[in-house]
């Protein structure tokens, strides 16, 4: 995963791009650095259910990014949407959002840096991080293993795991297993026999000293939205994507960008990111998308622009959500661009772009404040410029750098 990296020390602000591997690699950038596209290629949509098509991979990324090798040591690979994974091998999730896997006819949510290994024998190990199993009627019975807990899970069962810092094991069961199938199990060092997990209750090696293995949870709801929350797989903060119906099957599709120029300007303890992207319609028809931007956490919006054509410009405007689908429409019936901003929730933006010409590209242009985190007298700023979709035509990122001087 290519990512922009900053760091501040003192007074002086250096640059860094930083490569998610077996750590992070840091390197001072260079132009070059910053002409590297995201080669990644789209691939077909898949069904939400892993199970649904019976020549699914049995295991595959679903959404989100992955790094895996063979060894801890490497060399690594990274994958995306729809590439396979093999039965073995060492997992590494990328640092900005969980990833989604197809796993043996489940669904398996890895949370973002998480770090797992998988045997040949069926187990995967949970390194670091937390995982959720979301297990179907007919999918295979699943080993998991955090530290010294193993978790066994039957088909149609669904279990959070997770490994702390202070390697502490902890096990939350949210759906029973199939009928017919056995309990959810754990085993962990000083059982006399494995602790059955029903829904609704906790398991942690933590709780051995008390010579409690389980406890029911205190709001069953309440963990079961915590959940939910954090296994939403949302698009990577760093580029936008513009959303279009497929006039043959209706189905929502992602336009690839021809064109993505990133400005960034430091001036702790804040940065400014400007975006300038354009998409590309392959169809010869005029048609109407939604652009969408998921802005890290703590940014605000200070503008976005739509061009109309290759010269012309519209200012956007940030409006009330209830307010903007009038708006819209409206200036649609005008036969003029519309350029409105709506907020869907803490962090992720949308814009209804119309018209986008057949055959051409509708560029959109989104800048972006927000604090950068200090720690021991640095700060850091990242940003994953990584895309699942066709190769970038046209990529750039330059920086500028506000050094302040103090007395």
């Amino acid at each position: 995963m290519r990512r922009l990296s900053i760091g501040a020390s003192g007074t002086t602000v250096r640059f860094l791009v930083a490569a998610l591997l077996a750590g992070a690699l840091l390197g001072a950038l260079t132009a070059t650095d910053c002409a590297l596209a995201a080669d990644r290629a789209a691939v077909t949509d898949t069904d939400d259910d892993p199970a649904a098509e019976a020549d699914q991979p049995r295991r595959a990324v679903l959404q989100g990014t992955l790094l895996v090798a063979d060894q801890e040591r490497g060399p690594w690979r990274l994958l995306s949407r729809g590439d396979e994974l093999s039965a073995a091998g060492v997992l590494r999730v990328a640092e900005t959002a969980p990833v989604a896997l197809a796993w043996d006819g489940a669904k398996l949510t890895a949370d973002a840096g998480a770090r797992l290994a998988a045997s040949g024998a069926g187990v995967l190990v949970v390194v670091e991080g937390r995982v959720y199993f979301d297990g179907a009627p007919t999918a295979t019975p699943c080993a998991l293993r955090a530290g010294d807990v193993a978790i066994e899970i039957p088909a149609g069962a669904a279990v959070e795991l997770s490994l702390g810092d202070d390697n502490v094991v902890r096990a939350i069961a949210t759906r029973a297993p199939s009928a017919g199938q056995p309990p959810i199990k754990a085993t962990a060092p000083g059982l006399t026999e494995p602790a059955e997990i029903a829904p609704g209750f906790a398991f942690s090696n933590g709780l051995q000293k008390n010579s409690r293995t389980y406890l029911p949870l205190d709001d069953p709801k309440k963990e079961t939205e915590r959940i939910a929350a954090w296994t939403a797989t949302e698009p990577a903060i760093g580029l936008g994507q513009l959303v279009v119906s497929d006039p043959e099957t209706q189905r929502a599709e992602r336009l690839n960008i021809a064109r993505s120029h990133v400005n960034v300007v430091l001036a702790p303890p804040v940065a400014l990111v400007q975006l300038d992207q354009s998409f590309y319609n392959p169809q010869p028809r005029t048609r109407e998308g939604t652009f969408l931007f998921n802005l890290p956490r703590g940014a605000s919006v200070s503008r976005f622009a739509m061009y109309v054509d290759a010269s012309t410009l519209v200012e956007g405007e940030l409006i009330d959500r209830r307010r903007a689908a009038d708006v819209y429409d409206r200036i649609v019936r005008g036969q003029r661009d519309p350029a409105i901003l709506e907020q869907l929730g803490d962090n992720l933006f949308r814009m209804r772009v119309f018209p986008i010409l057949g055959q051409d590209v509708k560029r959109v242009l989104l800048d972006f404040t927000l604090p950068l985190a200090a720690a021991d007298g640095r700060c850091r700023f990242e940003l994953p410029l990584l895309t699942d979709l066709e190769p970038i035509w046209d990529f750039r990122c330059a920086r500028q750098s506000l050094v302040v001087l103090v007395s």
